[in-house]
Protein backbone atom coordinates (compact mmCIF):
# COMPACT_ATOMS: atom_id res chain seq x y z
CA UNK A 1 0.00 0.00 0.00
CA UNK A 2 1.04 3.52 -0.64
CA UNK A 3 0.35 6.99 1.06
CA UNK A 4 0.85 10.42 0.59
CA UNK A 5 1.86 12.98 3.07
CA UNK A 6 0.98 16.31 2.81
CA UNK A 7 3.05 19.11 4.93
CA UNK A 8 1.89 22.24 5.47
CA UNK A 9 3.60 25.24 7.89
CA UNK A 10 1.30 25.06 10.50
CA UNK A 11 -2.45 26.80 11.23
CA UNK A 12 -3.29 29.38 9.06
CA UNK A 13 -3.58 32.91 10.32
CA UNK A 14 -6.77 34.54 10.69
CA UNK A 15 -7.22 37.21 7.57
CA UNK A 16 -7.90 40.71 8.05
CA UNK A 17 -11.18 43.01 5.97
CA UNK A 18 -10.44 45.37 4.21
CA UNK A 19 -13.51 46.58 2.64
CA UNK A 20 -16.41 47.42 2.65
CA UNK A 21 -15.11 49.11 5.61
CA UNK A 22 -16.76 48.03 9.79
CA UNK A 23 -19.90 50.05 9.39
CA UNK A 24 -20.42 51.72 5.40
CA UNK A 25 -22.91 52.73 4.76
CA UNK A 26 -24.71 52.72 0.59
CA UNK A 27 -22.83 50.06 -0.75
CA UNK A 28 -24.02 48.35 -3.71
CA UNK A 29 -25.88 45.13 -3.65
CA UNK A 30 -22.90 43.70 -5.32
CA UNK A 31 -19.75 44.47 -3.69
CA UNK A 32 -16.35 43.61 -4.43
CA UNK A 33 -15.21 42.10 -0.76
CA UNK A 34 -11.69 42.40 -0.02
CA UNK A 35 -9.00 41.18 2.81
CA UNK A 36 -5.34 40.21 3.53
CA UNK A 37 -3.53 37.36 2.46
CA UNK A 38 -3.49 35.05 5.35
CA UNK A 39 -0.60 32.90 6.02
CA UNK A 40 -0.28 29.09 5.40
CA UNK A 41 -4.24 29.47 3.95
CA UNK A 42 -4.91 27.00 1.13
CA UNK A 43 -8.30 28.55 0.56
CA UNK A 44 -10.52 31.10 2.09
CA UNK A 45 -14.40 30.56 2.54
CA UNK A 46 -16.34 33.82 2.68
CA UNK A 47 -19.97 34.37 3.94
CA UNK A 48 -22.13 37.33 4.14
CA UNK A 49 -25.67 37.19 5.93
CA UNK A 50 -27.98 39.68 7.31
CA UNK A 51 -28.39 37.83 10.61
CA UNK A 52 -25.36 38.53 12.63
CA UNK A 53 -25.26 34.95 13.89
CA UNK A 54 -24.34 33.77 10.02
CA UNK A 55 -27.28 31.49 10.44
CA UNK A 56 -28.58 31.89 6.78
CA UNK A 57 -26.11 33.60 4.59
CA UNK A 58 -27.70 35.06 1.51
CA UNK A 59 -23.57 34.84 0.24
CA UNK A 60 -21.05 32.08 0.54
CA UNK A 61 -18.22 31.28 -1.42
CA UNK A 62 -14.30 29.35 -1.25
CA UNK A 63 -12.12 31.27 -2.90
CA UNK A 64 -8.60 31.02 -3.63
CA UNK A 65 -7.81 34.39 -3.62
CA UNK A 66 -7.86 37.63 -1.15
CA UNK A 67 -11.46 39.18 -3.41
CA UNK A 68 -14.86 38.00 -4.36
CA UNK A 69 -18.26 39.66 -5.28
CA UNK A 70 -21.12 38.76 -3.15
CA UNK A 71 -24.60 38.24 -4.89
CA UNK A 72 -27.73 38.06 -4.28
CA UNK A 73 -27.85 41.15 -1.25
CA UNK A 74 -30.86 43.05 -0.62
CA UNK A 75 -31.38 47.18 -0.90
CA UNK A 76 -31.13 49.25 2.28
CA UNK A 77 -30.25 45.80 4.70
CA UNK A 78 -27.84 45.41 7.03
CA UNK A 79 -25.30 42.89 6.05
CA UNK A 80 -22.30 41.14 8.17
CA UNK A 81 -19.23 39.54 6.76
CA UNK A 82 -16.39 36.99 8.07
CA UNK A 83 -13.63 34.99 6.07
CA UNK A 84 -12.09 31.91 7.28
CA UNK A 85 -8.99 30.88 5.85
CA UNK A 86 -8.23 27.37 5.44
CA UNK A 87 -5.64 24.27 5.12
CA UNK A 88 -5.65 20.94 5.80
CA UNK A 89 -4.58 21.44 9.73
CA UNK A 90 -7.04 23.85 11.00
CA UNK A 91 -8.87 27.29 10.30
CA UNK A 92 -8.88 30.42 11.39
CA UNK A 93 -11.51 33.32 10.86
CA UNK A 94 -11.42 36.88 10.87
CA UNK A 95 -13.23 39.79 12.69
CA UNK A 96 -16.81 40.57 11.58
CA UNK A 97 -17.56 43.64 10.10
CA UNK A 98 -20.94 45.37 9.58
CA UNK A 99 -22.39 47.09 6.36
CA UNK A 100 -25.52 48.84 5.34
CA UNK A 101 -26.56 48.10 0.91
CA UNK A 102 -27.75 51.27 -0.35
CA UNK A 103 -30.79 52.06 -2.42
CA UNK A 104 -31.71 50.26 -5.47
CA UNK A 105 -33.98 52.35 -8.36
CA UNK A 106 -35.60 50.23 -10.78
CA UNK A 107 -37.88 51.17 -13.86
CA UNK A 108 -40.14 48.57 -15.85
CA UNK A 109 -41.10 50.61 -18.70
CA UNK A 110 -41.96 47.73 -21.21
CA UNK A 111 -40.72 50.00 -24.19
CA UNK A 112 -40.57 48.52 -27.23
CA UNK A 113 -37.15 48.64 -29.24
CA UNK A 114 -37.52 50.32 -32.42
CA UNK A 115 -36.36 47.73 -34.96
CA UNK A 116 -33.33 48.58 -36.93
CA UNK A 117 -33.40 52.38 -35.56
CA UNK A 118 -30.25 53.73 -34.13
CA UNK A 119 -31.70 56.70 -32.77
CA UNK A 120 -33.88 53.97 -30.23
CA UNK A 121 -35.86 54.73 -27.41
CA UNK A 122 -35.35 56.66 -24.47
CA UNK A 123 -36.82 56.05 -20.57
CA UNK A 124 -36.27 58.27 -17.53
CA UNK A 125 -35.95 57.82 -14.26
CA UNK A 126 -36.07 60.44 -12.00
CA UNK A 127 -33.97 60.23 -8.58
CA UNK A 128 -34.48 62.24 -5.20
CA UNK A 129 -32.17 60.59 -3.58
CA UNK A 130 -29.57 62.98 -2.55
CA UNK A 131 -25.92 61.79 -2.27
CA UNK A 132 -22.12 62.21 -4.51
CA UNK A 133 -21.98 58.73 -6.63
CA UNK A 134 -18.68 57.04 -5.29
CA UNK A 135 -19.49 53.82 -7.67
CA UNK A 136 -22.40 52.93 -10.12
CA UNK A 137 -23.98 49.49 -11.51
CA UNK A 138 -26.42 49.59 -14.08
CA UNK A 139 -28.64 46.25 -14.63
CA UNK A 140 -30.73 45.91 -17.81
CA UNK A 141 -33.51 42.89 -18.31
CA UNK A 142 -34.04 42.89 -22.32
CA UNK A 143 -36.15 40.20 -24.39
CA UNK A 144 -34.59 40.82 -28.02
CA UNK A 145 -33.90 38.11 -30.92
CA UNK A 146 -30.16 38.48 -31.93
CA UNK A 147 -28.79 40.78 -29.39
CA UNK A 148 -25.72 41.51 -31.69
CA UNK A 149 -28.51 44.49 -33.15
CA UNK A 150 -28.31 46.39 -30.03
CA UNK A 151 -26.81 49.07 -27.77
CA UNK A 152 -27.43 50.94 -24.33
CA UNK A 153 -26.59 54.41 -23.59
CA UNK A 154 -27.26 55.59 -20.01
CA UNK A 155 -27.25 59.28 -19.60
CA UNK A 156 -27.15 61.86 -16.69
CA UNK A 157 -29.38 64.11 -18.12
CA UNK A 158 -28.56 66.92 -15.28
CA UNK A 159 -24.44 66.76 -15.78
CA UNK A 160 -24.64 65.87 -19.77
CA UNK A 161 -22.78 63.15 -18.30
CA UNK A 162 -23.19 59.87 -21.13
CA UNK A 163 -21.80 56.65 -21.38
CA UNK A 164 -22.54 53.30 -23.74
CA UNK A 165 -21.94 50.45 -21.64
CA UNK A 166 -23.59 48.15 -23.98
CA UNK A 167 -22.45 48.43 -27.22
CA UNK A 168 -23.51 45.53 -30.36
CA UNK A 169 -22.00 42.88 -28.29
CA UNK A 170 -19.63 40.73 -30.65
CA UNK A 171 -19.24 43.42 -33.17
CA UNK A 172 -16.71 43.99 -34.97
CA UNK A 173 -15.55 40.24 -34.58
CA UNK A 174 -18.84 39.38 -36.49
CA UNK A 175 -20.36 41.85 -39.17
CA UNK A 176 -23.59 41.32 -37.05
CA UNK A 177 -22.74 40.77 -33.87
CA UNK A 178 -24.02 38.30 -31.28
CA UNK A 179 -26.70 35.50 -32.26
CA UNK A 180 -28.19 34.71 -29.15
CA UNK A 181 -31.07 35.85 -27.24
CA UNK A 182 -32.30 38.17 -24.53
CA UNK A 183 -30.00 40.36 -22.03
CA UNK A 184 -29.94 39.91 -18.53
CA UNK A 185 -26.90 41.67 -17.15
CA UNK A 186 -25.53 43.88 -14.25
CA UNK A 187 -22.66 45.81 -15.92
CA UNK A 188 -20.55 46.74 -13.26
CA UNK A 189 -16.15 48.38 -13.67
CA UNK A 190 -15.53 45.90 -11.60
CA UNK A 191 -17.17 42.40 -12.85
CA UNK A 192 -14.62 39.21 -12.43
CA UNK A 193 -16.28 37.41 -15.99
CA UNK A 194 -15.10 39.30 -18.39
CA UNK A 195 -16.34 41.46 -20.63
CA UNK A 196 -20.16 41.31 -21.39
CA UNK A 197 -19.67 42.30 -25.14
CA UNK A 198 -17.26 38.96 -25.79
CA UNK A 199 -19.64 36.17 -24.25
CA UNK A 200 -21.27 35.20 -27.72
CA UNK A 201 -21.30 32.13 -26.60
CA UNK A 202 -23.14 32.73 -22.93
CA UNK A 203 -26.48 34.43 -23.09
CA UNK A 204 -27.90 35.91 -21.80
CA UNK A 205 -24.97 37.79 -20.06
CA UNK A 206 -24.22 36.96 -16.29
CA UNK A 207 -24.42 38.89 -13.70
CA UNK A 208 -21.01 40.47 -12.84
CA UNK A 209 -19.91 41.26 -16.05
CA UNK A 210 -17.54 43.79 -16.63
CA UNK A 211 -18.70 47.29 -19.43
CA UNK A 212 -16.65 48.17 -22.21
CA UNK A 213 -15.92 46.62 -25.34
CA UNK A 214 -12.08 46.89 -24.52
CA UNK A 215 -11.60 44.73 -21.70
CA UNK A 216 -8.54 47.17 -21.24
CA UNK A 217 -11.41 50.01 -20.80
CA UNK A 218 -13.27 48.28 -17.98
CA UNK A 219 -13.91 51.95 -15.73
CA UNK A 220 -16.37 53.38 -17.88
CA UNK A 221 -19.09 54.21 -15.25
CA UNK A 222 -16.37 56.02 -13.39
CA UNK A 223 -17.51 58.60 -15.44
CA UNK A 224 -20.27 59.62 -13.15
CA UNK A 225 -17.89 58.89 -9.49
CA UNK A 226 -18.28 62.30 -7.97
CA UNK A 227 -21.73 63.39 -8.97
CA UNK A 228 -25.22 63.69 -7.24
CA UNK A 229 -27.43 60.47 -7.57
CA UNK A 230 -30.21 62.99 -7.66
CA UNK A 231 -31.79 63.64 -10.61
CA UNK A 232 -32.86 62.75 -14.05
CA UNK A 233 -31.06 59.69 -15.52
CA UNK A 234 -31.92 58.27 -19.13
CA UNK A 235 -31.29 55.24 -20.64
CA UNK A 236 -31.55 55.01 -24.17
CA UNK A 237 -32.45 51.38 -25.76
CA UNK A 238 -30.98 51.54 -29.83
CA UNK A 239 -31.21 48.62 -32.35
CA UNK A 240 -29.26 48.92 -35.19
CA UNK A 241 -30.22 46.18 -37.75
CA UNK A 242 -33.46 44.66 -38.28
CA UNK A 243 -35.92 42.48 -38.22
CA UNK A 244 -35.16 41.19 -34.99
CA UNK A 245 -37.72 43.32 -32.36
CA UNK A 246 -37.11 44.06 -28.46
CA UNK A 247 -38.65 45.01 -25.30
CA UNK A 248 -36.63 46.76 -22.19
CA UNK A 249 -38.61 45.45 -19.58
CA UNK A 250 -36.57 46.42 -16.85
CA UNK A 251 -33.51 48.25 -15.39
CA UNK A 252 -32.08 49.86 -12.57
CA UNK A 253 -29.30 51.62 -10.92
CA UNK A 254 -27.31 50.22 -7.97
CA UNK A 255 -25.37 53.00 -6.85
CA UNK A 256 -22.82 53.15 -4.02
CA UNK A 257 -23.04 56.90 -2.61
CA UNK A 258 -20.76 58.93 -0.20
CA UNK A 259 -21.39 61.94 1.89
CA UNK A 260 -20.65 63.08 5.57
CA UNK A 261 -20.76 60.67 8.29
CA UNK A 262 -20.60 57.74 5.42
CA UNK A 263 -18.08 55.38 4.53
CA UNK A 264 -17.96 53.57 1.33
CA UNK A 265 -16.00 51.54 -0.98
CA UNK A 266 -16.34 50.25 -4.59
Amino acid sequence: ATSTLEVVAGAPAAPTLLSPPDGASGVATVPTLTWTAAAAAASYFVEVDNNADFSSPEYSATVAGTTTIATGLSPDLTYSWRVRADNICDVATSTVFDFRTGPVSCNTPALVIPDGVPGGATDDMVLAIAGTLADLDVSIDVTHTWVGDTAFTLTHVDTGTSVIFYNRPGVPASTFGCSGDNIDVTANDEGPDGDIESQCADLPASSGDRVGGDPANTSLFAAFDGEDLAGTWRLNAADFATPDPGVLNEWCLLPTREGPGISLTK
